[in-house]
């Protein structure tokens, strides 16, 4: 089993189910949630305490809000999420 397991967020499903999952059955690995920093919409519910509607990236596209029952998993286990800037995840593709 890893030490850490990284989800990427988007709606917040995979990280409910994975932290949910893993805190259970190996609750020594720590859960890490990572999302995109102009659609950060489970830091934000988190910061927020509860579901927020972030604003349009384009007319025609926008981050999902994050539904309170995929909130609560990374409230209650206290999970870091955190915001991956363009410019980290350019790092992390050049190498």
């Amino acid at each position: 089993m890893p030490d850490v397991v990284v989800v990427p967020v988007g709606g917040g499903g995979l990280l409910a189910g994975a932290a949910t999952y893993l805190s259970q059955r190996h609750p020594e690995v720590r859960i890490v949630g990572v999302e995109p920093a102009g659609a950060a919409s489970m830091r934000a519910a988190l910061d927020a305490g509860g579901p927020v509607m972030l604003p349009r990236l384009t007319p025609s596209l926008m981050a999902p809000p994050c539904a309170e029952w995929a909130i609560t998993p990374s409230r209650s286990l206290k999970l870091p999420v955190l915001k991956c800037s363009r410019s980290a995840r350019a790092g992390f593709q050049s190498r």
